[in-house]
């Protein structure tokens, strides 16, 4: 079991980059399955020079090429 931290960003500009925000209604939207939030939520921490391909989220998820696609 982890022990999840609480962060100000605002007062705490160490952890700042570590943490985004993502609307509620991302996280209700019925039209996404589990797997489809994850992946949004994956995208969305990635920088915006990353390699965004199917090749490059095969390097970072252990799903596989064809989960992935």
């Amino acid at each position: 079991v982890r022990e999840w931290d609480i962060v100000d960003c605002e007062e705490d500009e160490e952890h700042a980059s570590e943490f985004f925000v993502v609307g509620m209604d991302v996280a209700k939207d019925q039209r996404l399955n589990l797997t489809e939030r994850g992946m949004l939520l994956t995208l969305l921490s990635l920088p915006p020079d990353w390699d965004f391909t199917v090749e490059g989220m095969t390097k970072i998820l252990p799903d596989g090429r064809d989960r992935i696609i």
